[in-house]
């Protein structure tokens, strides 16, 4: 695993943001390794970035190609659940959806920060709507309810800004 103890996971968008060479996305990777952050990608963020790459017709179809190939390089590990991990994600992802604090087609948004919360991430690094609008003190109490560790999503653009003024001081 790369760089540090602490970990951090990465939504599918990171990668693509990584990958289109957006300066914010690399700016935040090189701090959060000189913050010595172990920066994790989980199976549903792979598997959304391998459907884009396999999709010609997709948007971000060469992105997809590219955030793939340059995981080892960017100091990213691919992390995967045993087999009863994947079950407790589904009934998360479920949940947050009968809660109504994320939209019936957004299951995977809810997959990603259970798996986030089981590799035992800190936070999880997004910029989608989705996620983002979850209340945190929501999000803390369905975690908690599934026995799951406390994960806090954040978008990347606050999150550097945050680490910069860590850094600063």
């Amino acid at each position: 695993m790369g760089v540090g103890t602490r970990r951090c996971a990465v939504d599918t968008n990171f990668l693509i943001d990584l990958a289109s060479e957006t300066p914010a996305a690399q700016g935040l990777l090189g701090l959060l390794q000189g913050a010595r952050f172990s920066v994790i990608a989980t199976h549903t963020v792979l598997h959304e970035a391998g459907g884009i790459a396999q999709a010609p017709r997709k948007k971000a179809h060469a992105e997809a190609i590219i955030a793939l190939q340059n995981l080892r390089d960017w100091q990213i590990t691919a992390i995967d659940l045993i087999p009863v991990g994947h079950g407790i994600c589904s009934e998360f992802a479920g949940n947050l959806i009968k809660k109504g604090l994320l939209p019936n087609d957004e299951f995977h948004d809810g997959l990603i920060v259970a798996e986030a919360a089981l590799a035992g991430a800190a936070f999880l690094i997004s910029s989608d709507a989705h996620l983002a609008e979850i209340p945190p003190g929501d999000l803390k109490v369905a975690l908690a309810a599934a026995d799951l560790g406390s994960v806090d999503v954040v978008k990347p653009r606050n999150f550097f800004n945050a680490l910069r003024a860590r850094q600063l001081k």
